[in-house]
């Protein structure tokens, strides 16, 4: 059964999502929605998903959405194939659950905030404000100090493998290093840059950027 996924491959979330997919090997199909164009508020969409944000997945009769619970879904769906994404011991799972919500939270938020701003505003041909554009950097660069000590101590954020918890980092790390000139606040910091550099090669994340081709 071919997984069918709602979003356009530009998008982060989808990209979080089709990494996944890549890691454990699953057959999926890329269904187009044009954010542009407002096809995720329309009716047909919302059935998918109801608060219109992109991505949703289709799994034969299976529905789901939230890109960090289908990454969850598809990691314990396919635990016997590829690597394992979720950790091993109970400890092991915890952290990779720590860590999540540490992305989703502490991570994420800002870098969403910081590409509106400096990326997505610009290209539609409105102002960006640069203040909170600018808080936002800095209270960054207090979460990236965070993952420098933690990085100092184990290869990735969860423990000695790879994981979720680093795959889900991919997309708005990418953004803030290559799309919102902010490469910086990985570079200056030599465990922060290891990880990147060593989880941004993965063959997964590769293959994702082609696709963005």
């Amino acid at each position: 059964m071919v997984v069918k996924v709602y979003g356009p491959i530009g998008a982060a979330c989808p990209q979080r999502v089709v990494a996944c997919l890549l890691e454990k090997g699953v057959e999926f199909e890329i269904v187009n929605v044009d954010l542009q164009s407002g096809e995720h508020k329309k009716p047909e969409f919302l059935a998918r998903q109801p608060f219109g944000q992109v991505p949703a997945i289709e799994d034969g009769d299976f529905r789901l959405f939230e890109s960090r619970a289908i990454m969850r879904y598809y990691a314990t769906k396919y635990a016997d194939r590829g690597p394992n994404l979720l950790g091993k011991t109970l400890e092991e799972k915890a952290l990779v659950d720590q860590w999540l919500e540490v992305e989703a939270h502490n991570y994420n938020d800002l870098i969403y905030t910081l590409v509106l701003q400096l990326v997505v505003l610009p290209r539609m041909g409105e102002r960006g404000d640069l203040a909170l554009a600018h808080a936002c950097e800095q209270k960054l660069e207090k979460v990236l100090d965070v993952y420098e000590e933690r990085l100092s101590k184990s290869k990735y954020l969860a423990g000695e493998s790879f994981t979720l918890v680093d795959l889900s980092h991919l997309p708005g790390t990418r953004y803030i290093v290559e799309e919102a000139g902010m490469g910086h606040l990985v570079t200056e910091r030599d465990n922060v840059n290891a990880w990147w550099k060593d989880i941004s090669n993965r063959p997964s994340w590769k293959k994702v950027m082609k696709l963005m081709d």
